[in-house]
Parts: C-alpha cells; structure tokens; sequence
C-alpha cells in the first residue's frame, strides 16, 4: 500500500514499490546516469512525458476530427441552420487565443 509524503517542492507524494524487469532497470539507470539524475526522478520525468504525449496526441485528434468536421468559410457555417447559442459558441471560440482553444480542445479529449 502506498505511504504519502511530502516531497522539497511541498506536493503530497505517493511512495510505492515497483518491479521491473532487469533489462529494464538497467536501461533507466543508464539514462539516470546519463543525464545526472536520479533513477526515481528519471522514472517520473519519463511517465510525465509519456502522459504529456499522449494527452497531446488526443488533443491533436479532437482538433483533427473538428477541423474535418468544419465547413470551409464562414459563410458556410453559418449557411447552416445554427441556434443562437451554437453561433455564440462559435463566435467565442473564434476570439479565443491559441492557448485557450488548445485548453479547450484538451477537454473535450479527456
């Protein structure tokens, strides 16, 4: 059973035992070494960026499936019978900046 800490960067931390293959145990500690870092704090950076990456991945296929989605001009979506409120909703993403729709397109992913 995990036992929480607290870690220097005061978040609550989870301690727990993992069993890795030997091979891959090796690998890590090479790259530990390599990059002057702890086995643990490799373990973690390589997770994060794992999770980071797919998360993009899902963010880039939601934009992908909108974008295919998305009529051409804008006066082809708005060609279409569109609620008030579906219009607003477009208005405001168009006035997003690229953070914000990125932000936004992540929800949706998720």
């Amino acid at each position: 059973m995990p036992n929480s800490i607290r870690n220097t960067s005061h978040q609550a931390v989870d301690k727990f035992v993992v069993r890795l293959p030997r091979s891959l145990k090796e690998e890590i500690t090479a790259f530990s070494r390599r990059y002057h870092r702890s086995m643990n704090s490799e373990i973690v950076i390589r997770l994060e960026e794992s999770i980071a990456a797919e998360q993009a991945n899902a963010r880039n296929q939601v934009k992908n499936q909108i974008n295919e989605a998305s009529p051409v001009s804008d006066k082809e979506i708005f060609k279409e019978e569109l609620s008030p409120f579906e219009t607003r909703l477009i208005i405001f993403y168009r006035r997003l900046s690229e953070k914000k729709r990125q932000a936004l397109l992540s929800l949706f992913a998720n």
